[in-house]
């Protein structure tokens, strides 16, 4: 039997990490939209606009943890006690 209170600091928890990753997921993704549509505006070279490999490698971390938080939050929401 699991305690009501740590349940809820639980749930409490794994609810403010997938807030915090999934508002990094979209101030990345919005950094980089904001960033190319300046190089385009300014007549920069497209091949500019490029996204390296690392920041594919950070958004997937972020998603993948941002997963299993959701996944945590629905089963402690669903447990029975």
């Amino acid at each position: 039997m699991q305690d009501p209170a740590h349940r809820s600091g639980k749930i409490f928890i794994y609810s403010l990490v997938f807030v915090i990753c999934t508002l990094a997921l979209l101030f990345i993704f919005f950094f980089v939209s904001s960033r190319c549509s300046q190089l385009i505006l300014w007549d920069i070279q497209p091949s500019e606009c490029l996204v390296g490999v690392s920041l594919f490698w950070l958004e997937g971390g972020i998603l993948v943890i941002t997963l299993f938080s959701l996944y945590q939050v629905n089963r402690l929401m669903n447990s029975k006690k």
